[in-house]
C-alpha cells in the first residue's frame, strides 16, 4: 500500500477523534464557568456576605467577563460597598423605556408597555 493512499484517511480519522474528545471538554468548561459565575453573582447580590467571599466572587466575575470590571466597581463589589441588584433585566423589548437613570447612581427604572 502506498503512503499517499492511506494518509488522507488516517488524517481525517485523527481529526474526527480529536474533535470528539475536545468539543465535549470545551463545552464542559463553559458549563463549569457559567456555574461559577452564577454562584459568584448570587454572593454579590447579598449584602450580608463575608468580605473574603465577596472578593472571591468579584475575582470570578472579573476573570470570566468579556468586559473587565473597572477598578472602582471591582473594589466596591469586593469590599461589599456595592451589591448586584436582586433582580436583573433579562431583556428589553421595543416598548420598554428607561426612566430616571442618573449616571453614577445604583438605580435604573424600566417602564414597560401599558396594558
Amino acid at each position: 500500500m502506498n503512503y499517499k493512499e492511506i494518509q488522507p484517511g488516517w488524517l481525517q480519522t485523527i481529526i474526527i477523534i480529536l474533535a470528539l474528545i475536545i468539543i465535549p471538554l470545551v463545552n464542559e468548561k463553559k458549563s463549569i464557568d457559567r456555574d461559577y459565575v452564577q454562584i459568584a453573582v448570587s454572593i454579590l447580590k447579598e449584602s450580608s456576605s463575608d468580605t473574603e467571599l465577596k472578593k472571591w466572587a468579584t475575582e470570578i466575575v472579573d476573570k470570566k467577563a468579556p468586559v473587565k470590571l473597572t477598578e472602582k466597581l471591582y473594589n466596591g463589589l469586593g469590599s461589599g460597598q456595592l451589591v448586584f441588584p436582586t433582580s436583573t433585566i433579562s431583556f428589553l423589548n421595543s416598548d420598554s423605556v428607561i426612566e430616571n437613570f442618573i449616571p453614577g447612581s445604583n438605580q435604573v427604572n424600566i417602564k414597560g408597555p401599558s396594558r
